[in-house]
C-alpha cells in the first residue's frame, strides 16, 4: 500500500491502513489496543518494522496500532507464509514493514486538517540539496469517543450515544534527514516520537467492571540507517537504533475517574528501551544469482511498577539473530530462493528471580517460482519458523491474576503455501493462493483456577485457507477486491474446543473509485466479515460474534490543482458489531476536511 491509497482511504492511523490490506483483520484488546491478525497469526506472532527496525514492544512483543499516525510513510510492505530470515525473529506469521518517505523532488509539502467523530490535523514538508534532503511531519488528533450504533444493546456501563471512556488524544512528529549519492551511499537519521491518552471502555456484558484509562502513552525511535555499493556486485546495509517505550495505566474507583482508595484501584507504569544494531550484505555471482547474510543484535530492557509506592521490577533480554538466502536460477526458467538462520534468546536479568535457559530456534526455507508467457507466475514455498516468548508471557504478575510460567517453549509454525499471480494486461491483476500452517506450542491465555490466569503452550493449532485478491483499472473506475477464507482450529488432541478466537473464517473487502475530469473523486468500500469467536474478560469463556457488513462512501472535491475538500462515512449503515465480546466498534462515523499539497 502505497502513500496514495492511504490518502485515499483518508486514514490517520496505521491502524485504519492495515485493515484494508488482503489477509488482515484487525481488532481491539480489552485495554483498547489496536492489534492485527495476519491470516490467523496473531501479531505478537508478526514482525512490525519501520524502514526494518523492530518496533513492537519488549514487554508483549505487541504496539498499540493507533497511536501511530500515517504521516510521512512512504509505503506499508506485508510478507506472508515465507518471512525472510534477514529481517530477523519472531517473524513466524509474516512481516509488516513500514517504509518512511524518501528524499523527494522538487520540493513538496502537504497540509490535511479534517473534523467529525475525530479531530485531527498533519502536515509534511520535504526537500533536498544536492545531496542531502530533509523530510519532517507533524500529526495530531483528539476525540471525545466513538458513536455506538443506534441498534447496540443497552448497558448498564453505556451512557449516551457515544462510548462510555473511549476518549483519546495522540500527537506524533517525524523528522529524517539524510545524504544520497545515488553512485555509492544512501544514509539517512531518523526520529519519531509519538504521544498521547486515551480512556478504556468496560465490557459491556462485564459484572466487574474496570473504569481504565492509559493516562499517559509515549514512544520514541531513532534510527541510523544505511545502504552502501562496496563494489558493482556487493551492497551493505543496516541500522543503528534506539527505542523508548512508556505508558501510565491508571484504575480508578468508579465511572467519576477521580479517585483510586479502592484494592482494586492502581497506578501502573511501564519504562522500555530497546537498541540494537542489524546488518545485510548483498553479492551477486558469489556462488550463482545473488547471495545475502545478515546479522542482528537486540537489547530489550523492561522495568514497571504495579502501583503507588511500588518499587520497579526490572527485566532484560538479549536477542541475537544470524541469516543466509541465497537466489538461484535452475535451468533458466525456474527462480528459487532458499533461507536458513538461527535466533538466540538470551535473559540476562529477572528482577532478581533465577533465569531460565537460553533458547535457540533454527528457521529456514525453500521457495520456487516460474513465470509462463510473461503474464503468469506460478510458485509455491515451505518454510519453518519460530517465536520467542514474550516478556509478559515469562513473567507476568498482572494484578495477581496472572501466574509466571518461565518454563514457556517457544512456539514453531511450519508454513506451506502454492499460488499463482496473474497480469494479463497492465490494468487487471489476479493473484489466487491456498496456504497450510501448522503451530506447535502456541501459546495462550489459560484459567488454571478461578481468578487466575497463566501463559501455556496449548499444544497444536492449524490454520488453512484461500486467499483471493483482484485489481482492474479502467476508464469507469478502478476496481479492487481481497478475499480470505480461514479455518483457524486449535488441534491439540483433548482440547476443550477447536476454536481460536479472533480469527474470522470469511473476510471480504471491495474497494471502487473512480475520478472525473472536473476534479470530483468518489471512493467506496465494503467489508464483510463472519464466522469468529471472541472471549470473556472475565472468564476466557468463548462466544461466537455475529457476522457484520459495513460500507464506506467519501467523495473529494479539487478546487485548484493543489486544494481538495473532502468527506467521507465510515459505517454508513449504522451496522452494530464487536470487536471482542462485550467491546461494540464504532457505529456511523462522518468526516469533513481540507488538505493542500504544493
Amino acid at each position: 500500500m502505497n502513500a496514495a491509497e492511504i490518502i485515499s482511504l483518508n486514514a490517520t492511523t496505521l491502524e485504519s491502513a492495515l485493515s484494508r490490506m488482503p489477509g488482515i483483520h484487525t481488532t481491539l484488546s480489552p485495554k483498547n489496543e489496536s492489534q492485527i491478525f495476519l491470516r490467523g497469526f496473531s501479531q505478537t506472532q508478526v514482525a512490525m518494522l519501520m524502514d526494518g527496525v523492530p518496533i513492537y514492544l519488549p514487554y508483549d512483543q505487541l504496539l498499540d496500532l493507533d497511536f501511530l499516525s500515517v504521516h510521512s510513510i512512504e509505503k506499508i510492505t506485508v510478507t506472508k507464509s515465507m518471512p525472510s530470515v534477514l529481517y530477523g525473529p519472531n517473524s513466524m506469521g509474516g512481516i509488516v514493514n513500514i517504509v518512511t518517505a524518501q528524499r523527494s523532488e522538487p520540493p513538496h509539502a502537504s497540509v490535511t486538517a479534517q473534523a467529525g467523530n475525530e479531530n485531527s490535523f498533519r502536515a509534511d514538508a520535504s526537500g533536498s540539496y544536492n545531496q542531502f534532503y530533509l523530510n519532517a511531519g507533524g500529526a495530531y488528533s483528539n476525540s471525545n469517543g466513538f458513536a455506538m450504533s443506534g441498534s447496540a444493546p443497552e448497558s448498564i456501563f453505556q451512557s449516551g450515544s457515544l462510548r462510555s471512556n473511549s476518549q483519546s488524544m495522540k500527537r506524533s512528529a517525524f523528522i529524517k534527514t539524510g545524504f544520497q549519492d545515488i553512485s555509492t551511499i544512501d544514509a539517512a537519521v531518523s526520529l519519531l516520537v509519538a504521544d498521547g491518552d486515551k480512556g478504556i471502555p468496560t465490557s459491556m456484558f462485564t459484572a466487574k467492571p474496570r473504569y481504565w484509562r492509559f493516562t499517559d502513552w509515549g514512544k520514541t525511535i531513532a534510527n541510523f540507517m544505511v545502504a552502501a555499493d562496496l563494489s558493482r556486485s556487493m551492497t551493505i546495509r543496516g541500522n543503528v537504533y534506539y527505542e523508548k517505550f512508556g505508558n501510565t495505566l491508571d484504575a480508578y474507583d468508579d465511572s467519576l475517574f477521580l479517585t483510586q482508595l479502592k484494592p482494586s484501584s492502581f497506578h501502573s507504569v511501564y519504562d522500555d528501551d530497546t537498541y540494537g544494531v542489524n546488518g545485510s550484505l548483498r553479492i551477486e555471482g558469489l556462488f550463482a544469482e545473488v547471495t545475502k547474510v545478515s546479522a542482528a543484535y537486540k537489547k530489550d530492557r523492561h522495568t514497571e511498577s504495579g502501583n503507588f509506592n511500588q518499587p520497579f521490577k526490572r527485566y532484560e533480554t538479549d536477542t541475537y539473530s544470524v541469516g543466509l538466502e541465497q537466489d538461484l536460477l535452475l535451468f533458466k526458467e525456474y527462480h528459487v530462493v532458499a533461507g536458513m538462520g538461527n535466533d538466540w534468546m538470551v535473559p540476562v536479568y529477572a528482577n532478581g528471580s533465577s533465569l531460565r535457559a537460553s533458547v535457540s530456534l533454527l528457521n529456514g526455507y525453500l521457495g520456487i517460482s516460474k513465470l509462463f508467457f510473461e503474464e503468469t507466475t506460478l510458485y509455491a514455498h515451505i518454510s519453518r519458523k519460530g517465536r520467542f516468548p514474550a516478556m509478559k508471557e515469562f513473567y507476568a504478575e498482572i494484578l495477581g491474576r496472572n501466574s509466571p510460567n518461565p518454563d514457556l517453549k517457544s512456539e514453531i509454525a511450519l508454513n506451506t503455501e502454492a499460488g499463482v499471480d496473474f497480469n494479463f494486461m497492465p490494468q487487471l491483476k489476479l493473484h489466487s493462493a491456498v496456504f497450510l500452517n501448522d503451530i506447535q506450542d502456541l501459546i495462550q491465555s489459560v484459567v488454571i483456577r478461578p481468578g487466575v490466569q497463566q501463559y501455556q503452550n496449548i499444544g497444536q493449532a492449524e490454520f488453512r485457507g484461500i486467499e483471493v485478491s483482484a485489481a482492474y483499472d479502467q476508464p469507469i473506475g478502478q476496481f479492487s477486491l481481497n478475499y480470505i477464507y480461514l479455518s483457524a482450529r486449535n488441534t491439540t488432541p483433548g482440547a476443550a474446543t477447536s476454536h481460536l478466537e479472533y480469527r474470522p473464517e470469511h473476510t471480504f473487502n471491495a474497494a471502487y473509485r473512480k475520478t472525473w475530469d472536473i476534479g470530483l473523486t468518489f471512493s467506496g468500500e465494503i467489508t464483510a466479515v463472519s464466522s469468529f469467536y471472541g472471549v470473556d474478560v472475565d472468564t476466557r469463556v468463548q462466544h461466537e460474534l455475529s457476522s457484520y457488513t459495513l460500507i464506506n462512501i467519501g467523495v473529494t472535491q479539487a478546487i485548484t490543482s493543489e486544494v481538495r475538500v473532502f468527506a467521507r462515512v465510515n459505517n454508513l449503515l449504522d451496522k452494530f458489531y464487536q470487536a471482542d465480546y462485550g467491546f461494540p466498534a464504532p457505529g456511523r462515523e462522518w468526516l469533513i476536511g481540507l488538505s493542500g499539497d504544493w
